[in-house]
């Protein structure tokens, strides 16, 4: 007889827990086999997976093997009691062969991204643009909009134009010597005949003479405008030192913006996994009976005959489970108790606690208490060598930094009491490894300062204080780690721009030293040049002059002629 109620009970139970399972979860439940053993009240379930309802390709979990010990009594009763029992192979977040989709359907998710990504997404891009800026301007070739090369540039242009008139009118002036030298001479050879030219001979010697006093100060006037020239030079050159001084100002890096790129990431994916998981499970969870029975007191009177029991109830299971903790799979063993389908009706929350197997010491407690009418859960998590995957920040096409992998001390507290959220993270890595990834675009001496910069982190400890609700969390990251980075990174950039300022300016001064010594050796050449051949005008002029004012009335044939004589134009 057992063995006839044992083969119709199995496939009914079988039926029971997977469309219970499906109705509760959305999604596949798929099982191997059911075995009871009705005199003993034990239960076992073979192989069981369910799917995940937002993915279809993951399980929420499988397990190879579910023993558990049943209250027989409370069988009786229509109730199902779970005193003890065993879970084994459990895993969790596998992968599926098949979809576990309950229904195929072909409209198209919508989900928008994950409800961190724009908070880390805009930090991150503002730390790549401002290391982005800080690249182009230091690649950027300033020499073009320097003053001093362009001044010093026109200076010669100038020179070389003033150089050519000066030489021009010494030569014209030497001509216009000459050719009145030879009117001399013509006058002396005869008197009388260009005696009528003596009014206009003295006009242009009065005329060559101004001009030879105006060439030769504005000569003299050089080695004074080569000072000038110096003193144009020095005030360009100090506009440049101010222009440089500005194209390499940067502002300040963020701070905050960098601890949040380089731990919000990391922040943000784990608590917003805590709260879908939260969310699911209060979704799954029996609705509050204290508070529907609040709301029905004042419609009626309700009759109690004996202690009221809950229709389930999980009193104690133990779990051996394999979860996958920063990429790493990890060995747990621990327990499940009071779970219920009425938690009003118990005496303590339900509880799940978990710790690791093997060298990693991880220990997780959750407590979700439901008994009252404001749901309340906790979560305690602690490992003091949680491994730290490595991972790569930014955009690698223009300027990423690589995390290497590595170990935290890790604790998380956090509590849910109805839909406000709070709690803490602690964390501590005390071997902090930040490496920088640049394109070949990026400036390789920023790459190299960086590097550098990057280098004299060693360690990084963050507190993260949760708050906000379970469909809006929120959290602000406390760590020296971001300050300490940017004002490495700031330092390294604002020496790098200075010693680019300066090698731009010390090329642009260079340039300009050579040009100006060329420009005052050529000044002083040609001072000494024009001086010694104006020399020679300025006899000859001399000696007209003497000649045409012995008569300041005019001069006579005779005077000429006696003047003349006494040669002072003979060649």
């Amino acid at each position: 007889m057992a063995s006839v109620v044992r083969f119709g009970c199995d496939p009914l139970l079988e039926w029971l827990i997977v469309s219970g399972g499906q109705s509760a979860t959305g999604a596949k439940v798929e099982l191997a086999g059911v075995s009871t053993w009705i005199k003993s009240g034990k239960l076992e379930i073979r192989d069981l997976q369910v799917a995940n309802p937002e993915s279809e390709f993951r399980n929420l979990f499988q397990a190879e093997q579910i023993v558990l010990q049943l209250d027989s009594l409370a069988l009786l009763h229509n109730r199902m009691v779970v005193t003890n029992g065993a879970i084994t192979g459990l895993e969790i977040d596998t992968e599926r062969s098949t979809s576990g989709e309950l229904v195929v359907s072909d409209a198209t998710s919508e989900e928008g991204p994950p409800l961190f990504e724009p908070v880390v997404t805009k930090a991150s891009d503002l730390a790549s643009d401002w290391l982005e800026n800080a690249s182009q301007r230091l690649d950027t070739d300033f020499v073009e909009q320097l003053q001093t090369p362009q001044v010093a540039d026109q200076l010669v242009e100038n020179w070389k134009n003033q150089s050519e008139s000066l030489r021009s009118r010494a030569k014209l002036l030497r001509e216009r010597g000459q050719k009145l030298a030879e009117e001399f001479r013509e006058i002396k050879k005869n008197p009388l005949r260009s005696a009528q030219r003596l009014p206009e001979i003295h006009a242009e010697l009065k005329s060559n003479q101004q001009e030879l006093v105006s060439l030769q100060q504005e000569i003299k006037e050089l080695p004074e405008q080569a000072r000038a020239d110096r003193q144009t030079l020095t005030t360009a050159r100090q506009q440049d030192e101010a222009f440089l001084k500005k194209q390499f100002e940067f502002e300040q890096l963020d701070g905050d913006n960098l601890t949040q790129v380089l731990l919000g990431e990391s922040v943000a994916e784990k608590l917003q996994e805590a709260c879908d998981w939260i969310a699911w499970a209060r979704k799954k969870s029996p609705s509050n009976a204290a508070k529907e029975l609040a709301a029905q007191r004042g419609r009626g009177t309700t009759v109690t005959f004996g202690k009221p029991q809950p229709r389930f109830e999980i009193q104690h299971v133990g779990i051996e489970l394999t979860a996958q903790v920063a990429g790493t799979p990890m060995q747990f063993v621990g327990y499940l108790s009071g779970v219920s389908s009425a938690p009003h009706l118990l005496a303590e929350p339900a509880r799940l606690e978990l710790a690791s197997l093997g060298d990693t010491p991880v220990k997780l407690l959750v407590v979700s208490d439901h008994r009252e009418q404001v749901p309340r859960e906790e979560m305690h998590f602690t490992c003091p060598a949680l491994p730290i995957r490595g991972r790569t920040l930014g955009n690698e096409e223009k300027l990423a930094i690589q995390l290497a992998p590595g170990n935290a001390d890790l604790s998380v507290d956090l509590l849910l009491e109805g839909e406000t959220l709070s709690g803490q993270i602690a964390f501590a890595q005390h071997e902090f490894h930040l490496t920088p990834l640049a394109s070949p675009r990026v400036n390789r001496h920023l790459a190299t300062a960086l590097e550098g910069a990057l280098g004299n982190i060693k360690q990084v400890t963050a507190e993260v204080e949760l708050t906000g609700t379970l469909k809006q969390p929120q959290f602000k990251i406390d760590s020296p780690l971001g300050e300490q980075l940017a004002n490495e990174i700031s330092t390294a950039v604002v020496k790098l721009a200075r010693e680019r300022g300066e090698a731009l300016l010390a090329k642009s001064t260079a340039k300009m030293n050579s040009q100006l010594e060329k420009l005052t050796a050529a000044k002083s050449a040609l001072e000494q040049e024009l001086l010694a051949n104006l020399g020679e005008n300025q006899k000859i002029f001399e000696d007209l002059a003497g000649t045409a004012s012995l008569g300041g009335r005019g001069l006579s044939v005779p005077q000429i002629s006696s003047t003349l004589g006494k040669g002072v134009l003979r060649k």
